[in-house]
C-alpha cells in the first residue's frame, strides 16, 4: 500500500498529529482496523500508531505530549553566535593570523579566548556550517615565490623551445611506431 508523502513536520505539528491520533484511538479503543485507517490518515507507519496505542493505554492521551530533545543544550547563545559570526567575517588577518584562512583550529582557540569555551577543533566545520551557514571554502592555491615577470619570461622561452610537429604529419609517441602510414 503506497504511503502518503508527509512533508518534514516540526516538532510541535508532529506533537498535535499524535495528540490528534491519540484522541482517534481512545475513541475507537485502540482495534487493529482502526490503527491502520489512523496510520494511513496521518501518513506514518502502523508500528508508530502501535507505539502511539501503547503510550496511550499507559498514560492516556498525554502520554503522546512532546518530550524536551534529546543532546546537550547550545554551549553558545544566540547573542554569542551573531558575534563569532562577524568575527569570522572580519577575516583570521584581522585576528592576529598571518593567513586569512580560518581553520577549525583557529575558530575553536577563538571561540575558547572569547567566550571560554572549549569546542574540539574537528567538530568547529560542522558548528559553521548547521548553525552559522558557513561553507567549506578551500583556498586558491599560489607558490609563494611566484614572481609574474619570471613566469612571463618563462613562458616566452618556452615557447620557442617547444618542439612542434614536423609539417610532413603528426609524428607517433610510440618507439616502435614510425607514425601514420
Amino acid at each position: 500500500m503506497p504511503r502518503r508523502y508527509v512533508p518534514k513536520l516540526s516538532r510541535r505539528e508532529m506533537e498535535r498529529r499524535r495528540l490528534e491520533a491519540g484522541r482517534e484511538l481512545l475513541a475507537s479503543g485502540g482495534e487493529w482496523g482502526h490503527q491502520a485507517r489512523i496510520a494511513e490518515k496521518y501518513g506514518v507507519t502502523t508500528a508508530t500508531v502501535a507505539r502511539w496505542n501503547g503510550a496511550v493505554r499507559r498514560k492516556g492521551v498525554e502520554g503522546l505530549r512532546a518530550r524536551k530533545a534529546a543532546g546537550q543544550s547550545a554551549r553558545l547563545t544566540p547573542a554569542q553566535r551573531e558575534r563569532l559570526r562577524g568575527w569570522l567575517l572580519e577575516g583570521a588577518l584581522a585576528h592576529g593570523y598571518g593567513t586569512d584562512v580560518w581553520t577549525g583550529k583557529r575558530v575553536a582557540r577563538l571561540i575558547r579566548d572569547r567566550f571560554g569555551v572549549a569546542y574540539n577543533p574537528d567538530y568547529v566545520p560542522y558548528l559553521l556550517r548547521t548553525q552559522l551557514g558557513f561553507t567549506w571554502q578551500k583556498p586558491e592555491r599560489k607558490p609563494r615565490e611566484l614572481d609574474p615577470r619570471k613566469a612571463e619570461r618563462f613562458l616566452r622561452t618556452w615557447r620557442d623551445v617547444k618542439k612542434t610537429p614536423s609539417r610532413g604529419g603528426a609524428r607517433s609517441g610510440s618507439s616502435t611506431s614510425l607514425g601514420p602510414p
